[in-house]
């Protein structure tokens, strides 16, 4: 008997999908300006513009962007794949990314089988990163 375990292959009927991004918050300034509907929904302008300061307006923006990049990785889709706006990030009172799915997104979520994500979202002076984890059903069929 080996004294080792390929830990990427579980036997598991539960899989844990990842996705991370980073996004330098200098970039998301020319993203601003871009009608809401084209990558940011409503809902998700008016709590970015409820912060007081516009760094803490950029941070939340490159936050929201960075972790829409890494959810579109969980549901192993891409931007030319999934609409932006089908992937509502807001926040909880306690500041926490809460995350809304719908349309294209959601499509993705059904085809991996997906039952529950979690994301975070932390920056540091020129730079924002998300991660999102999901918990899937492995191999199965819909």
């Amino acid at each position: 008997m080996e004294d080792r375990l390929c830990a990427s292959s579980s036997e598991s009927s539960i899989q844990i999908k990842t996705g991370i991004d980073i996004v330098c918050i200098k970039d998301i300034q020319e993203m601003i300006d871009a009608p809401i509907g084209v990558w940011l929904t409503e809902r998700e302008w008016k709590d970015t513009i409820a912060l007081a300061h516009e760094t803490h307006r950029l941070q939340r923006l490159a936050g929201k962007f960075a972790c829409k990049e890494a959810i579109l990785k969980v549901l192993e889709s891409s931007i030319s794949e999934t609409e932006l706006v089908d992937i509502e990030v807001l926040h909880n009172s306690s500041g926490k990314p809460i995350v809304f799915l719908q349309g294209s997104a959601l499509s993705y979520w059904m085809k991996i089988a997906a039952i529950h994500l979690d994301v975070s979202i932390s920056h540091e002076k020129d730079f924002a990163v998300a991660i999102a984890v999901a918990m899937c059903w492995k191999d199965c069929k819909i």
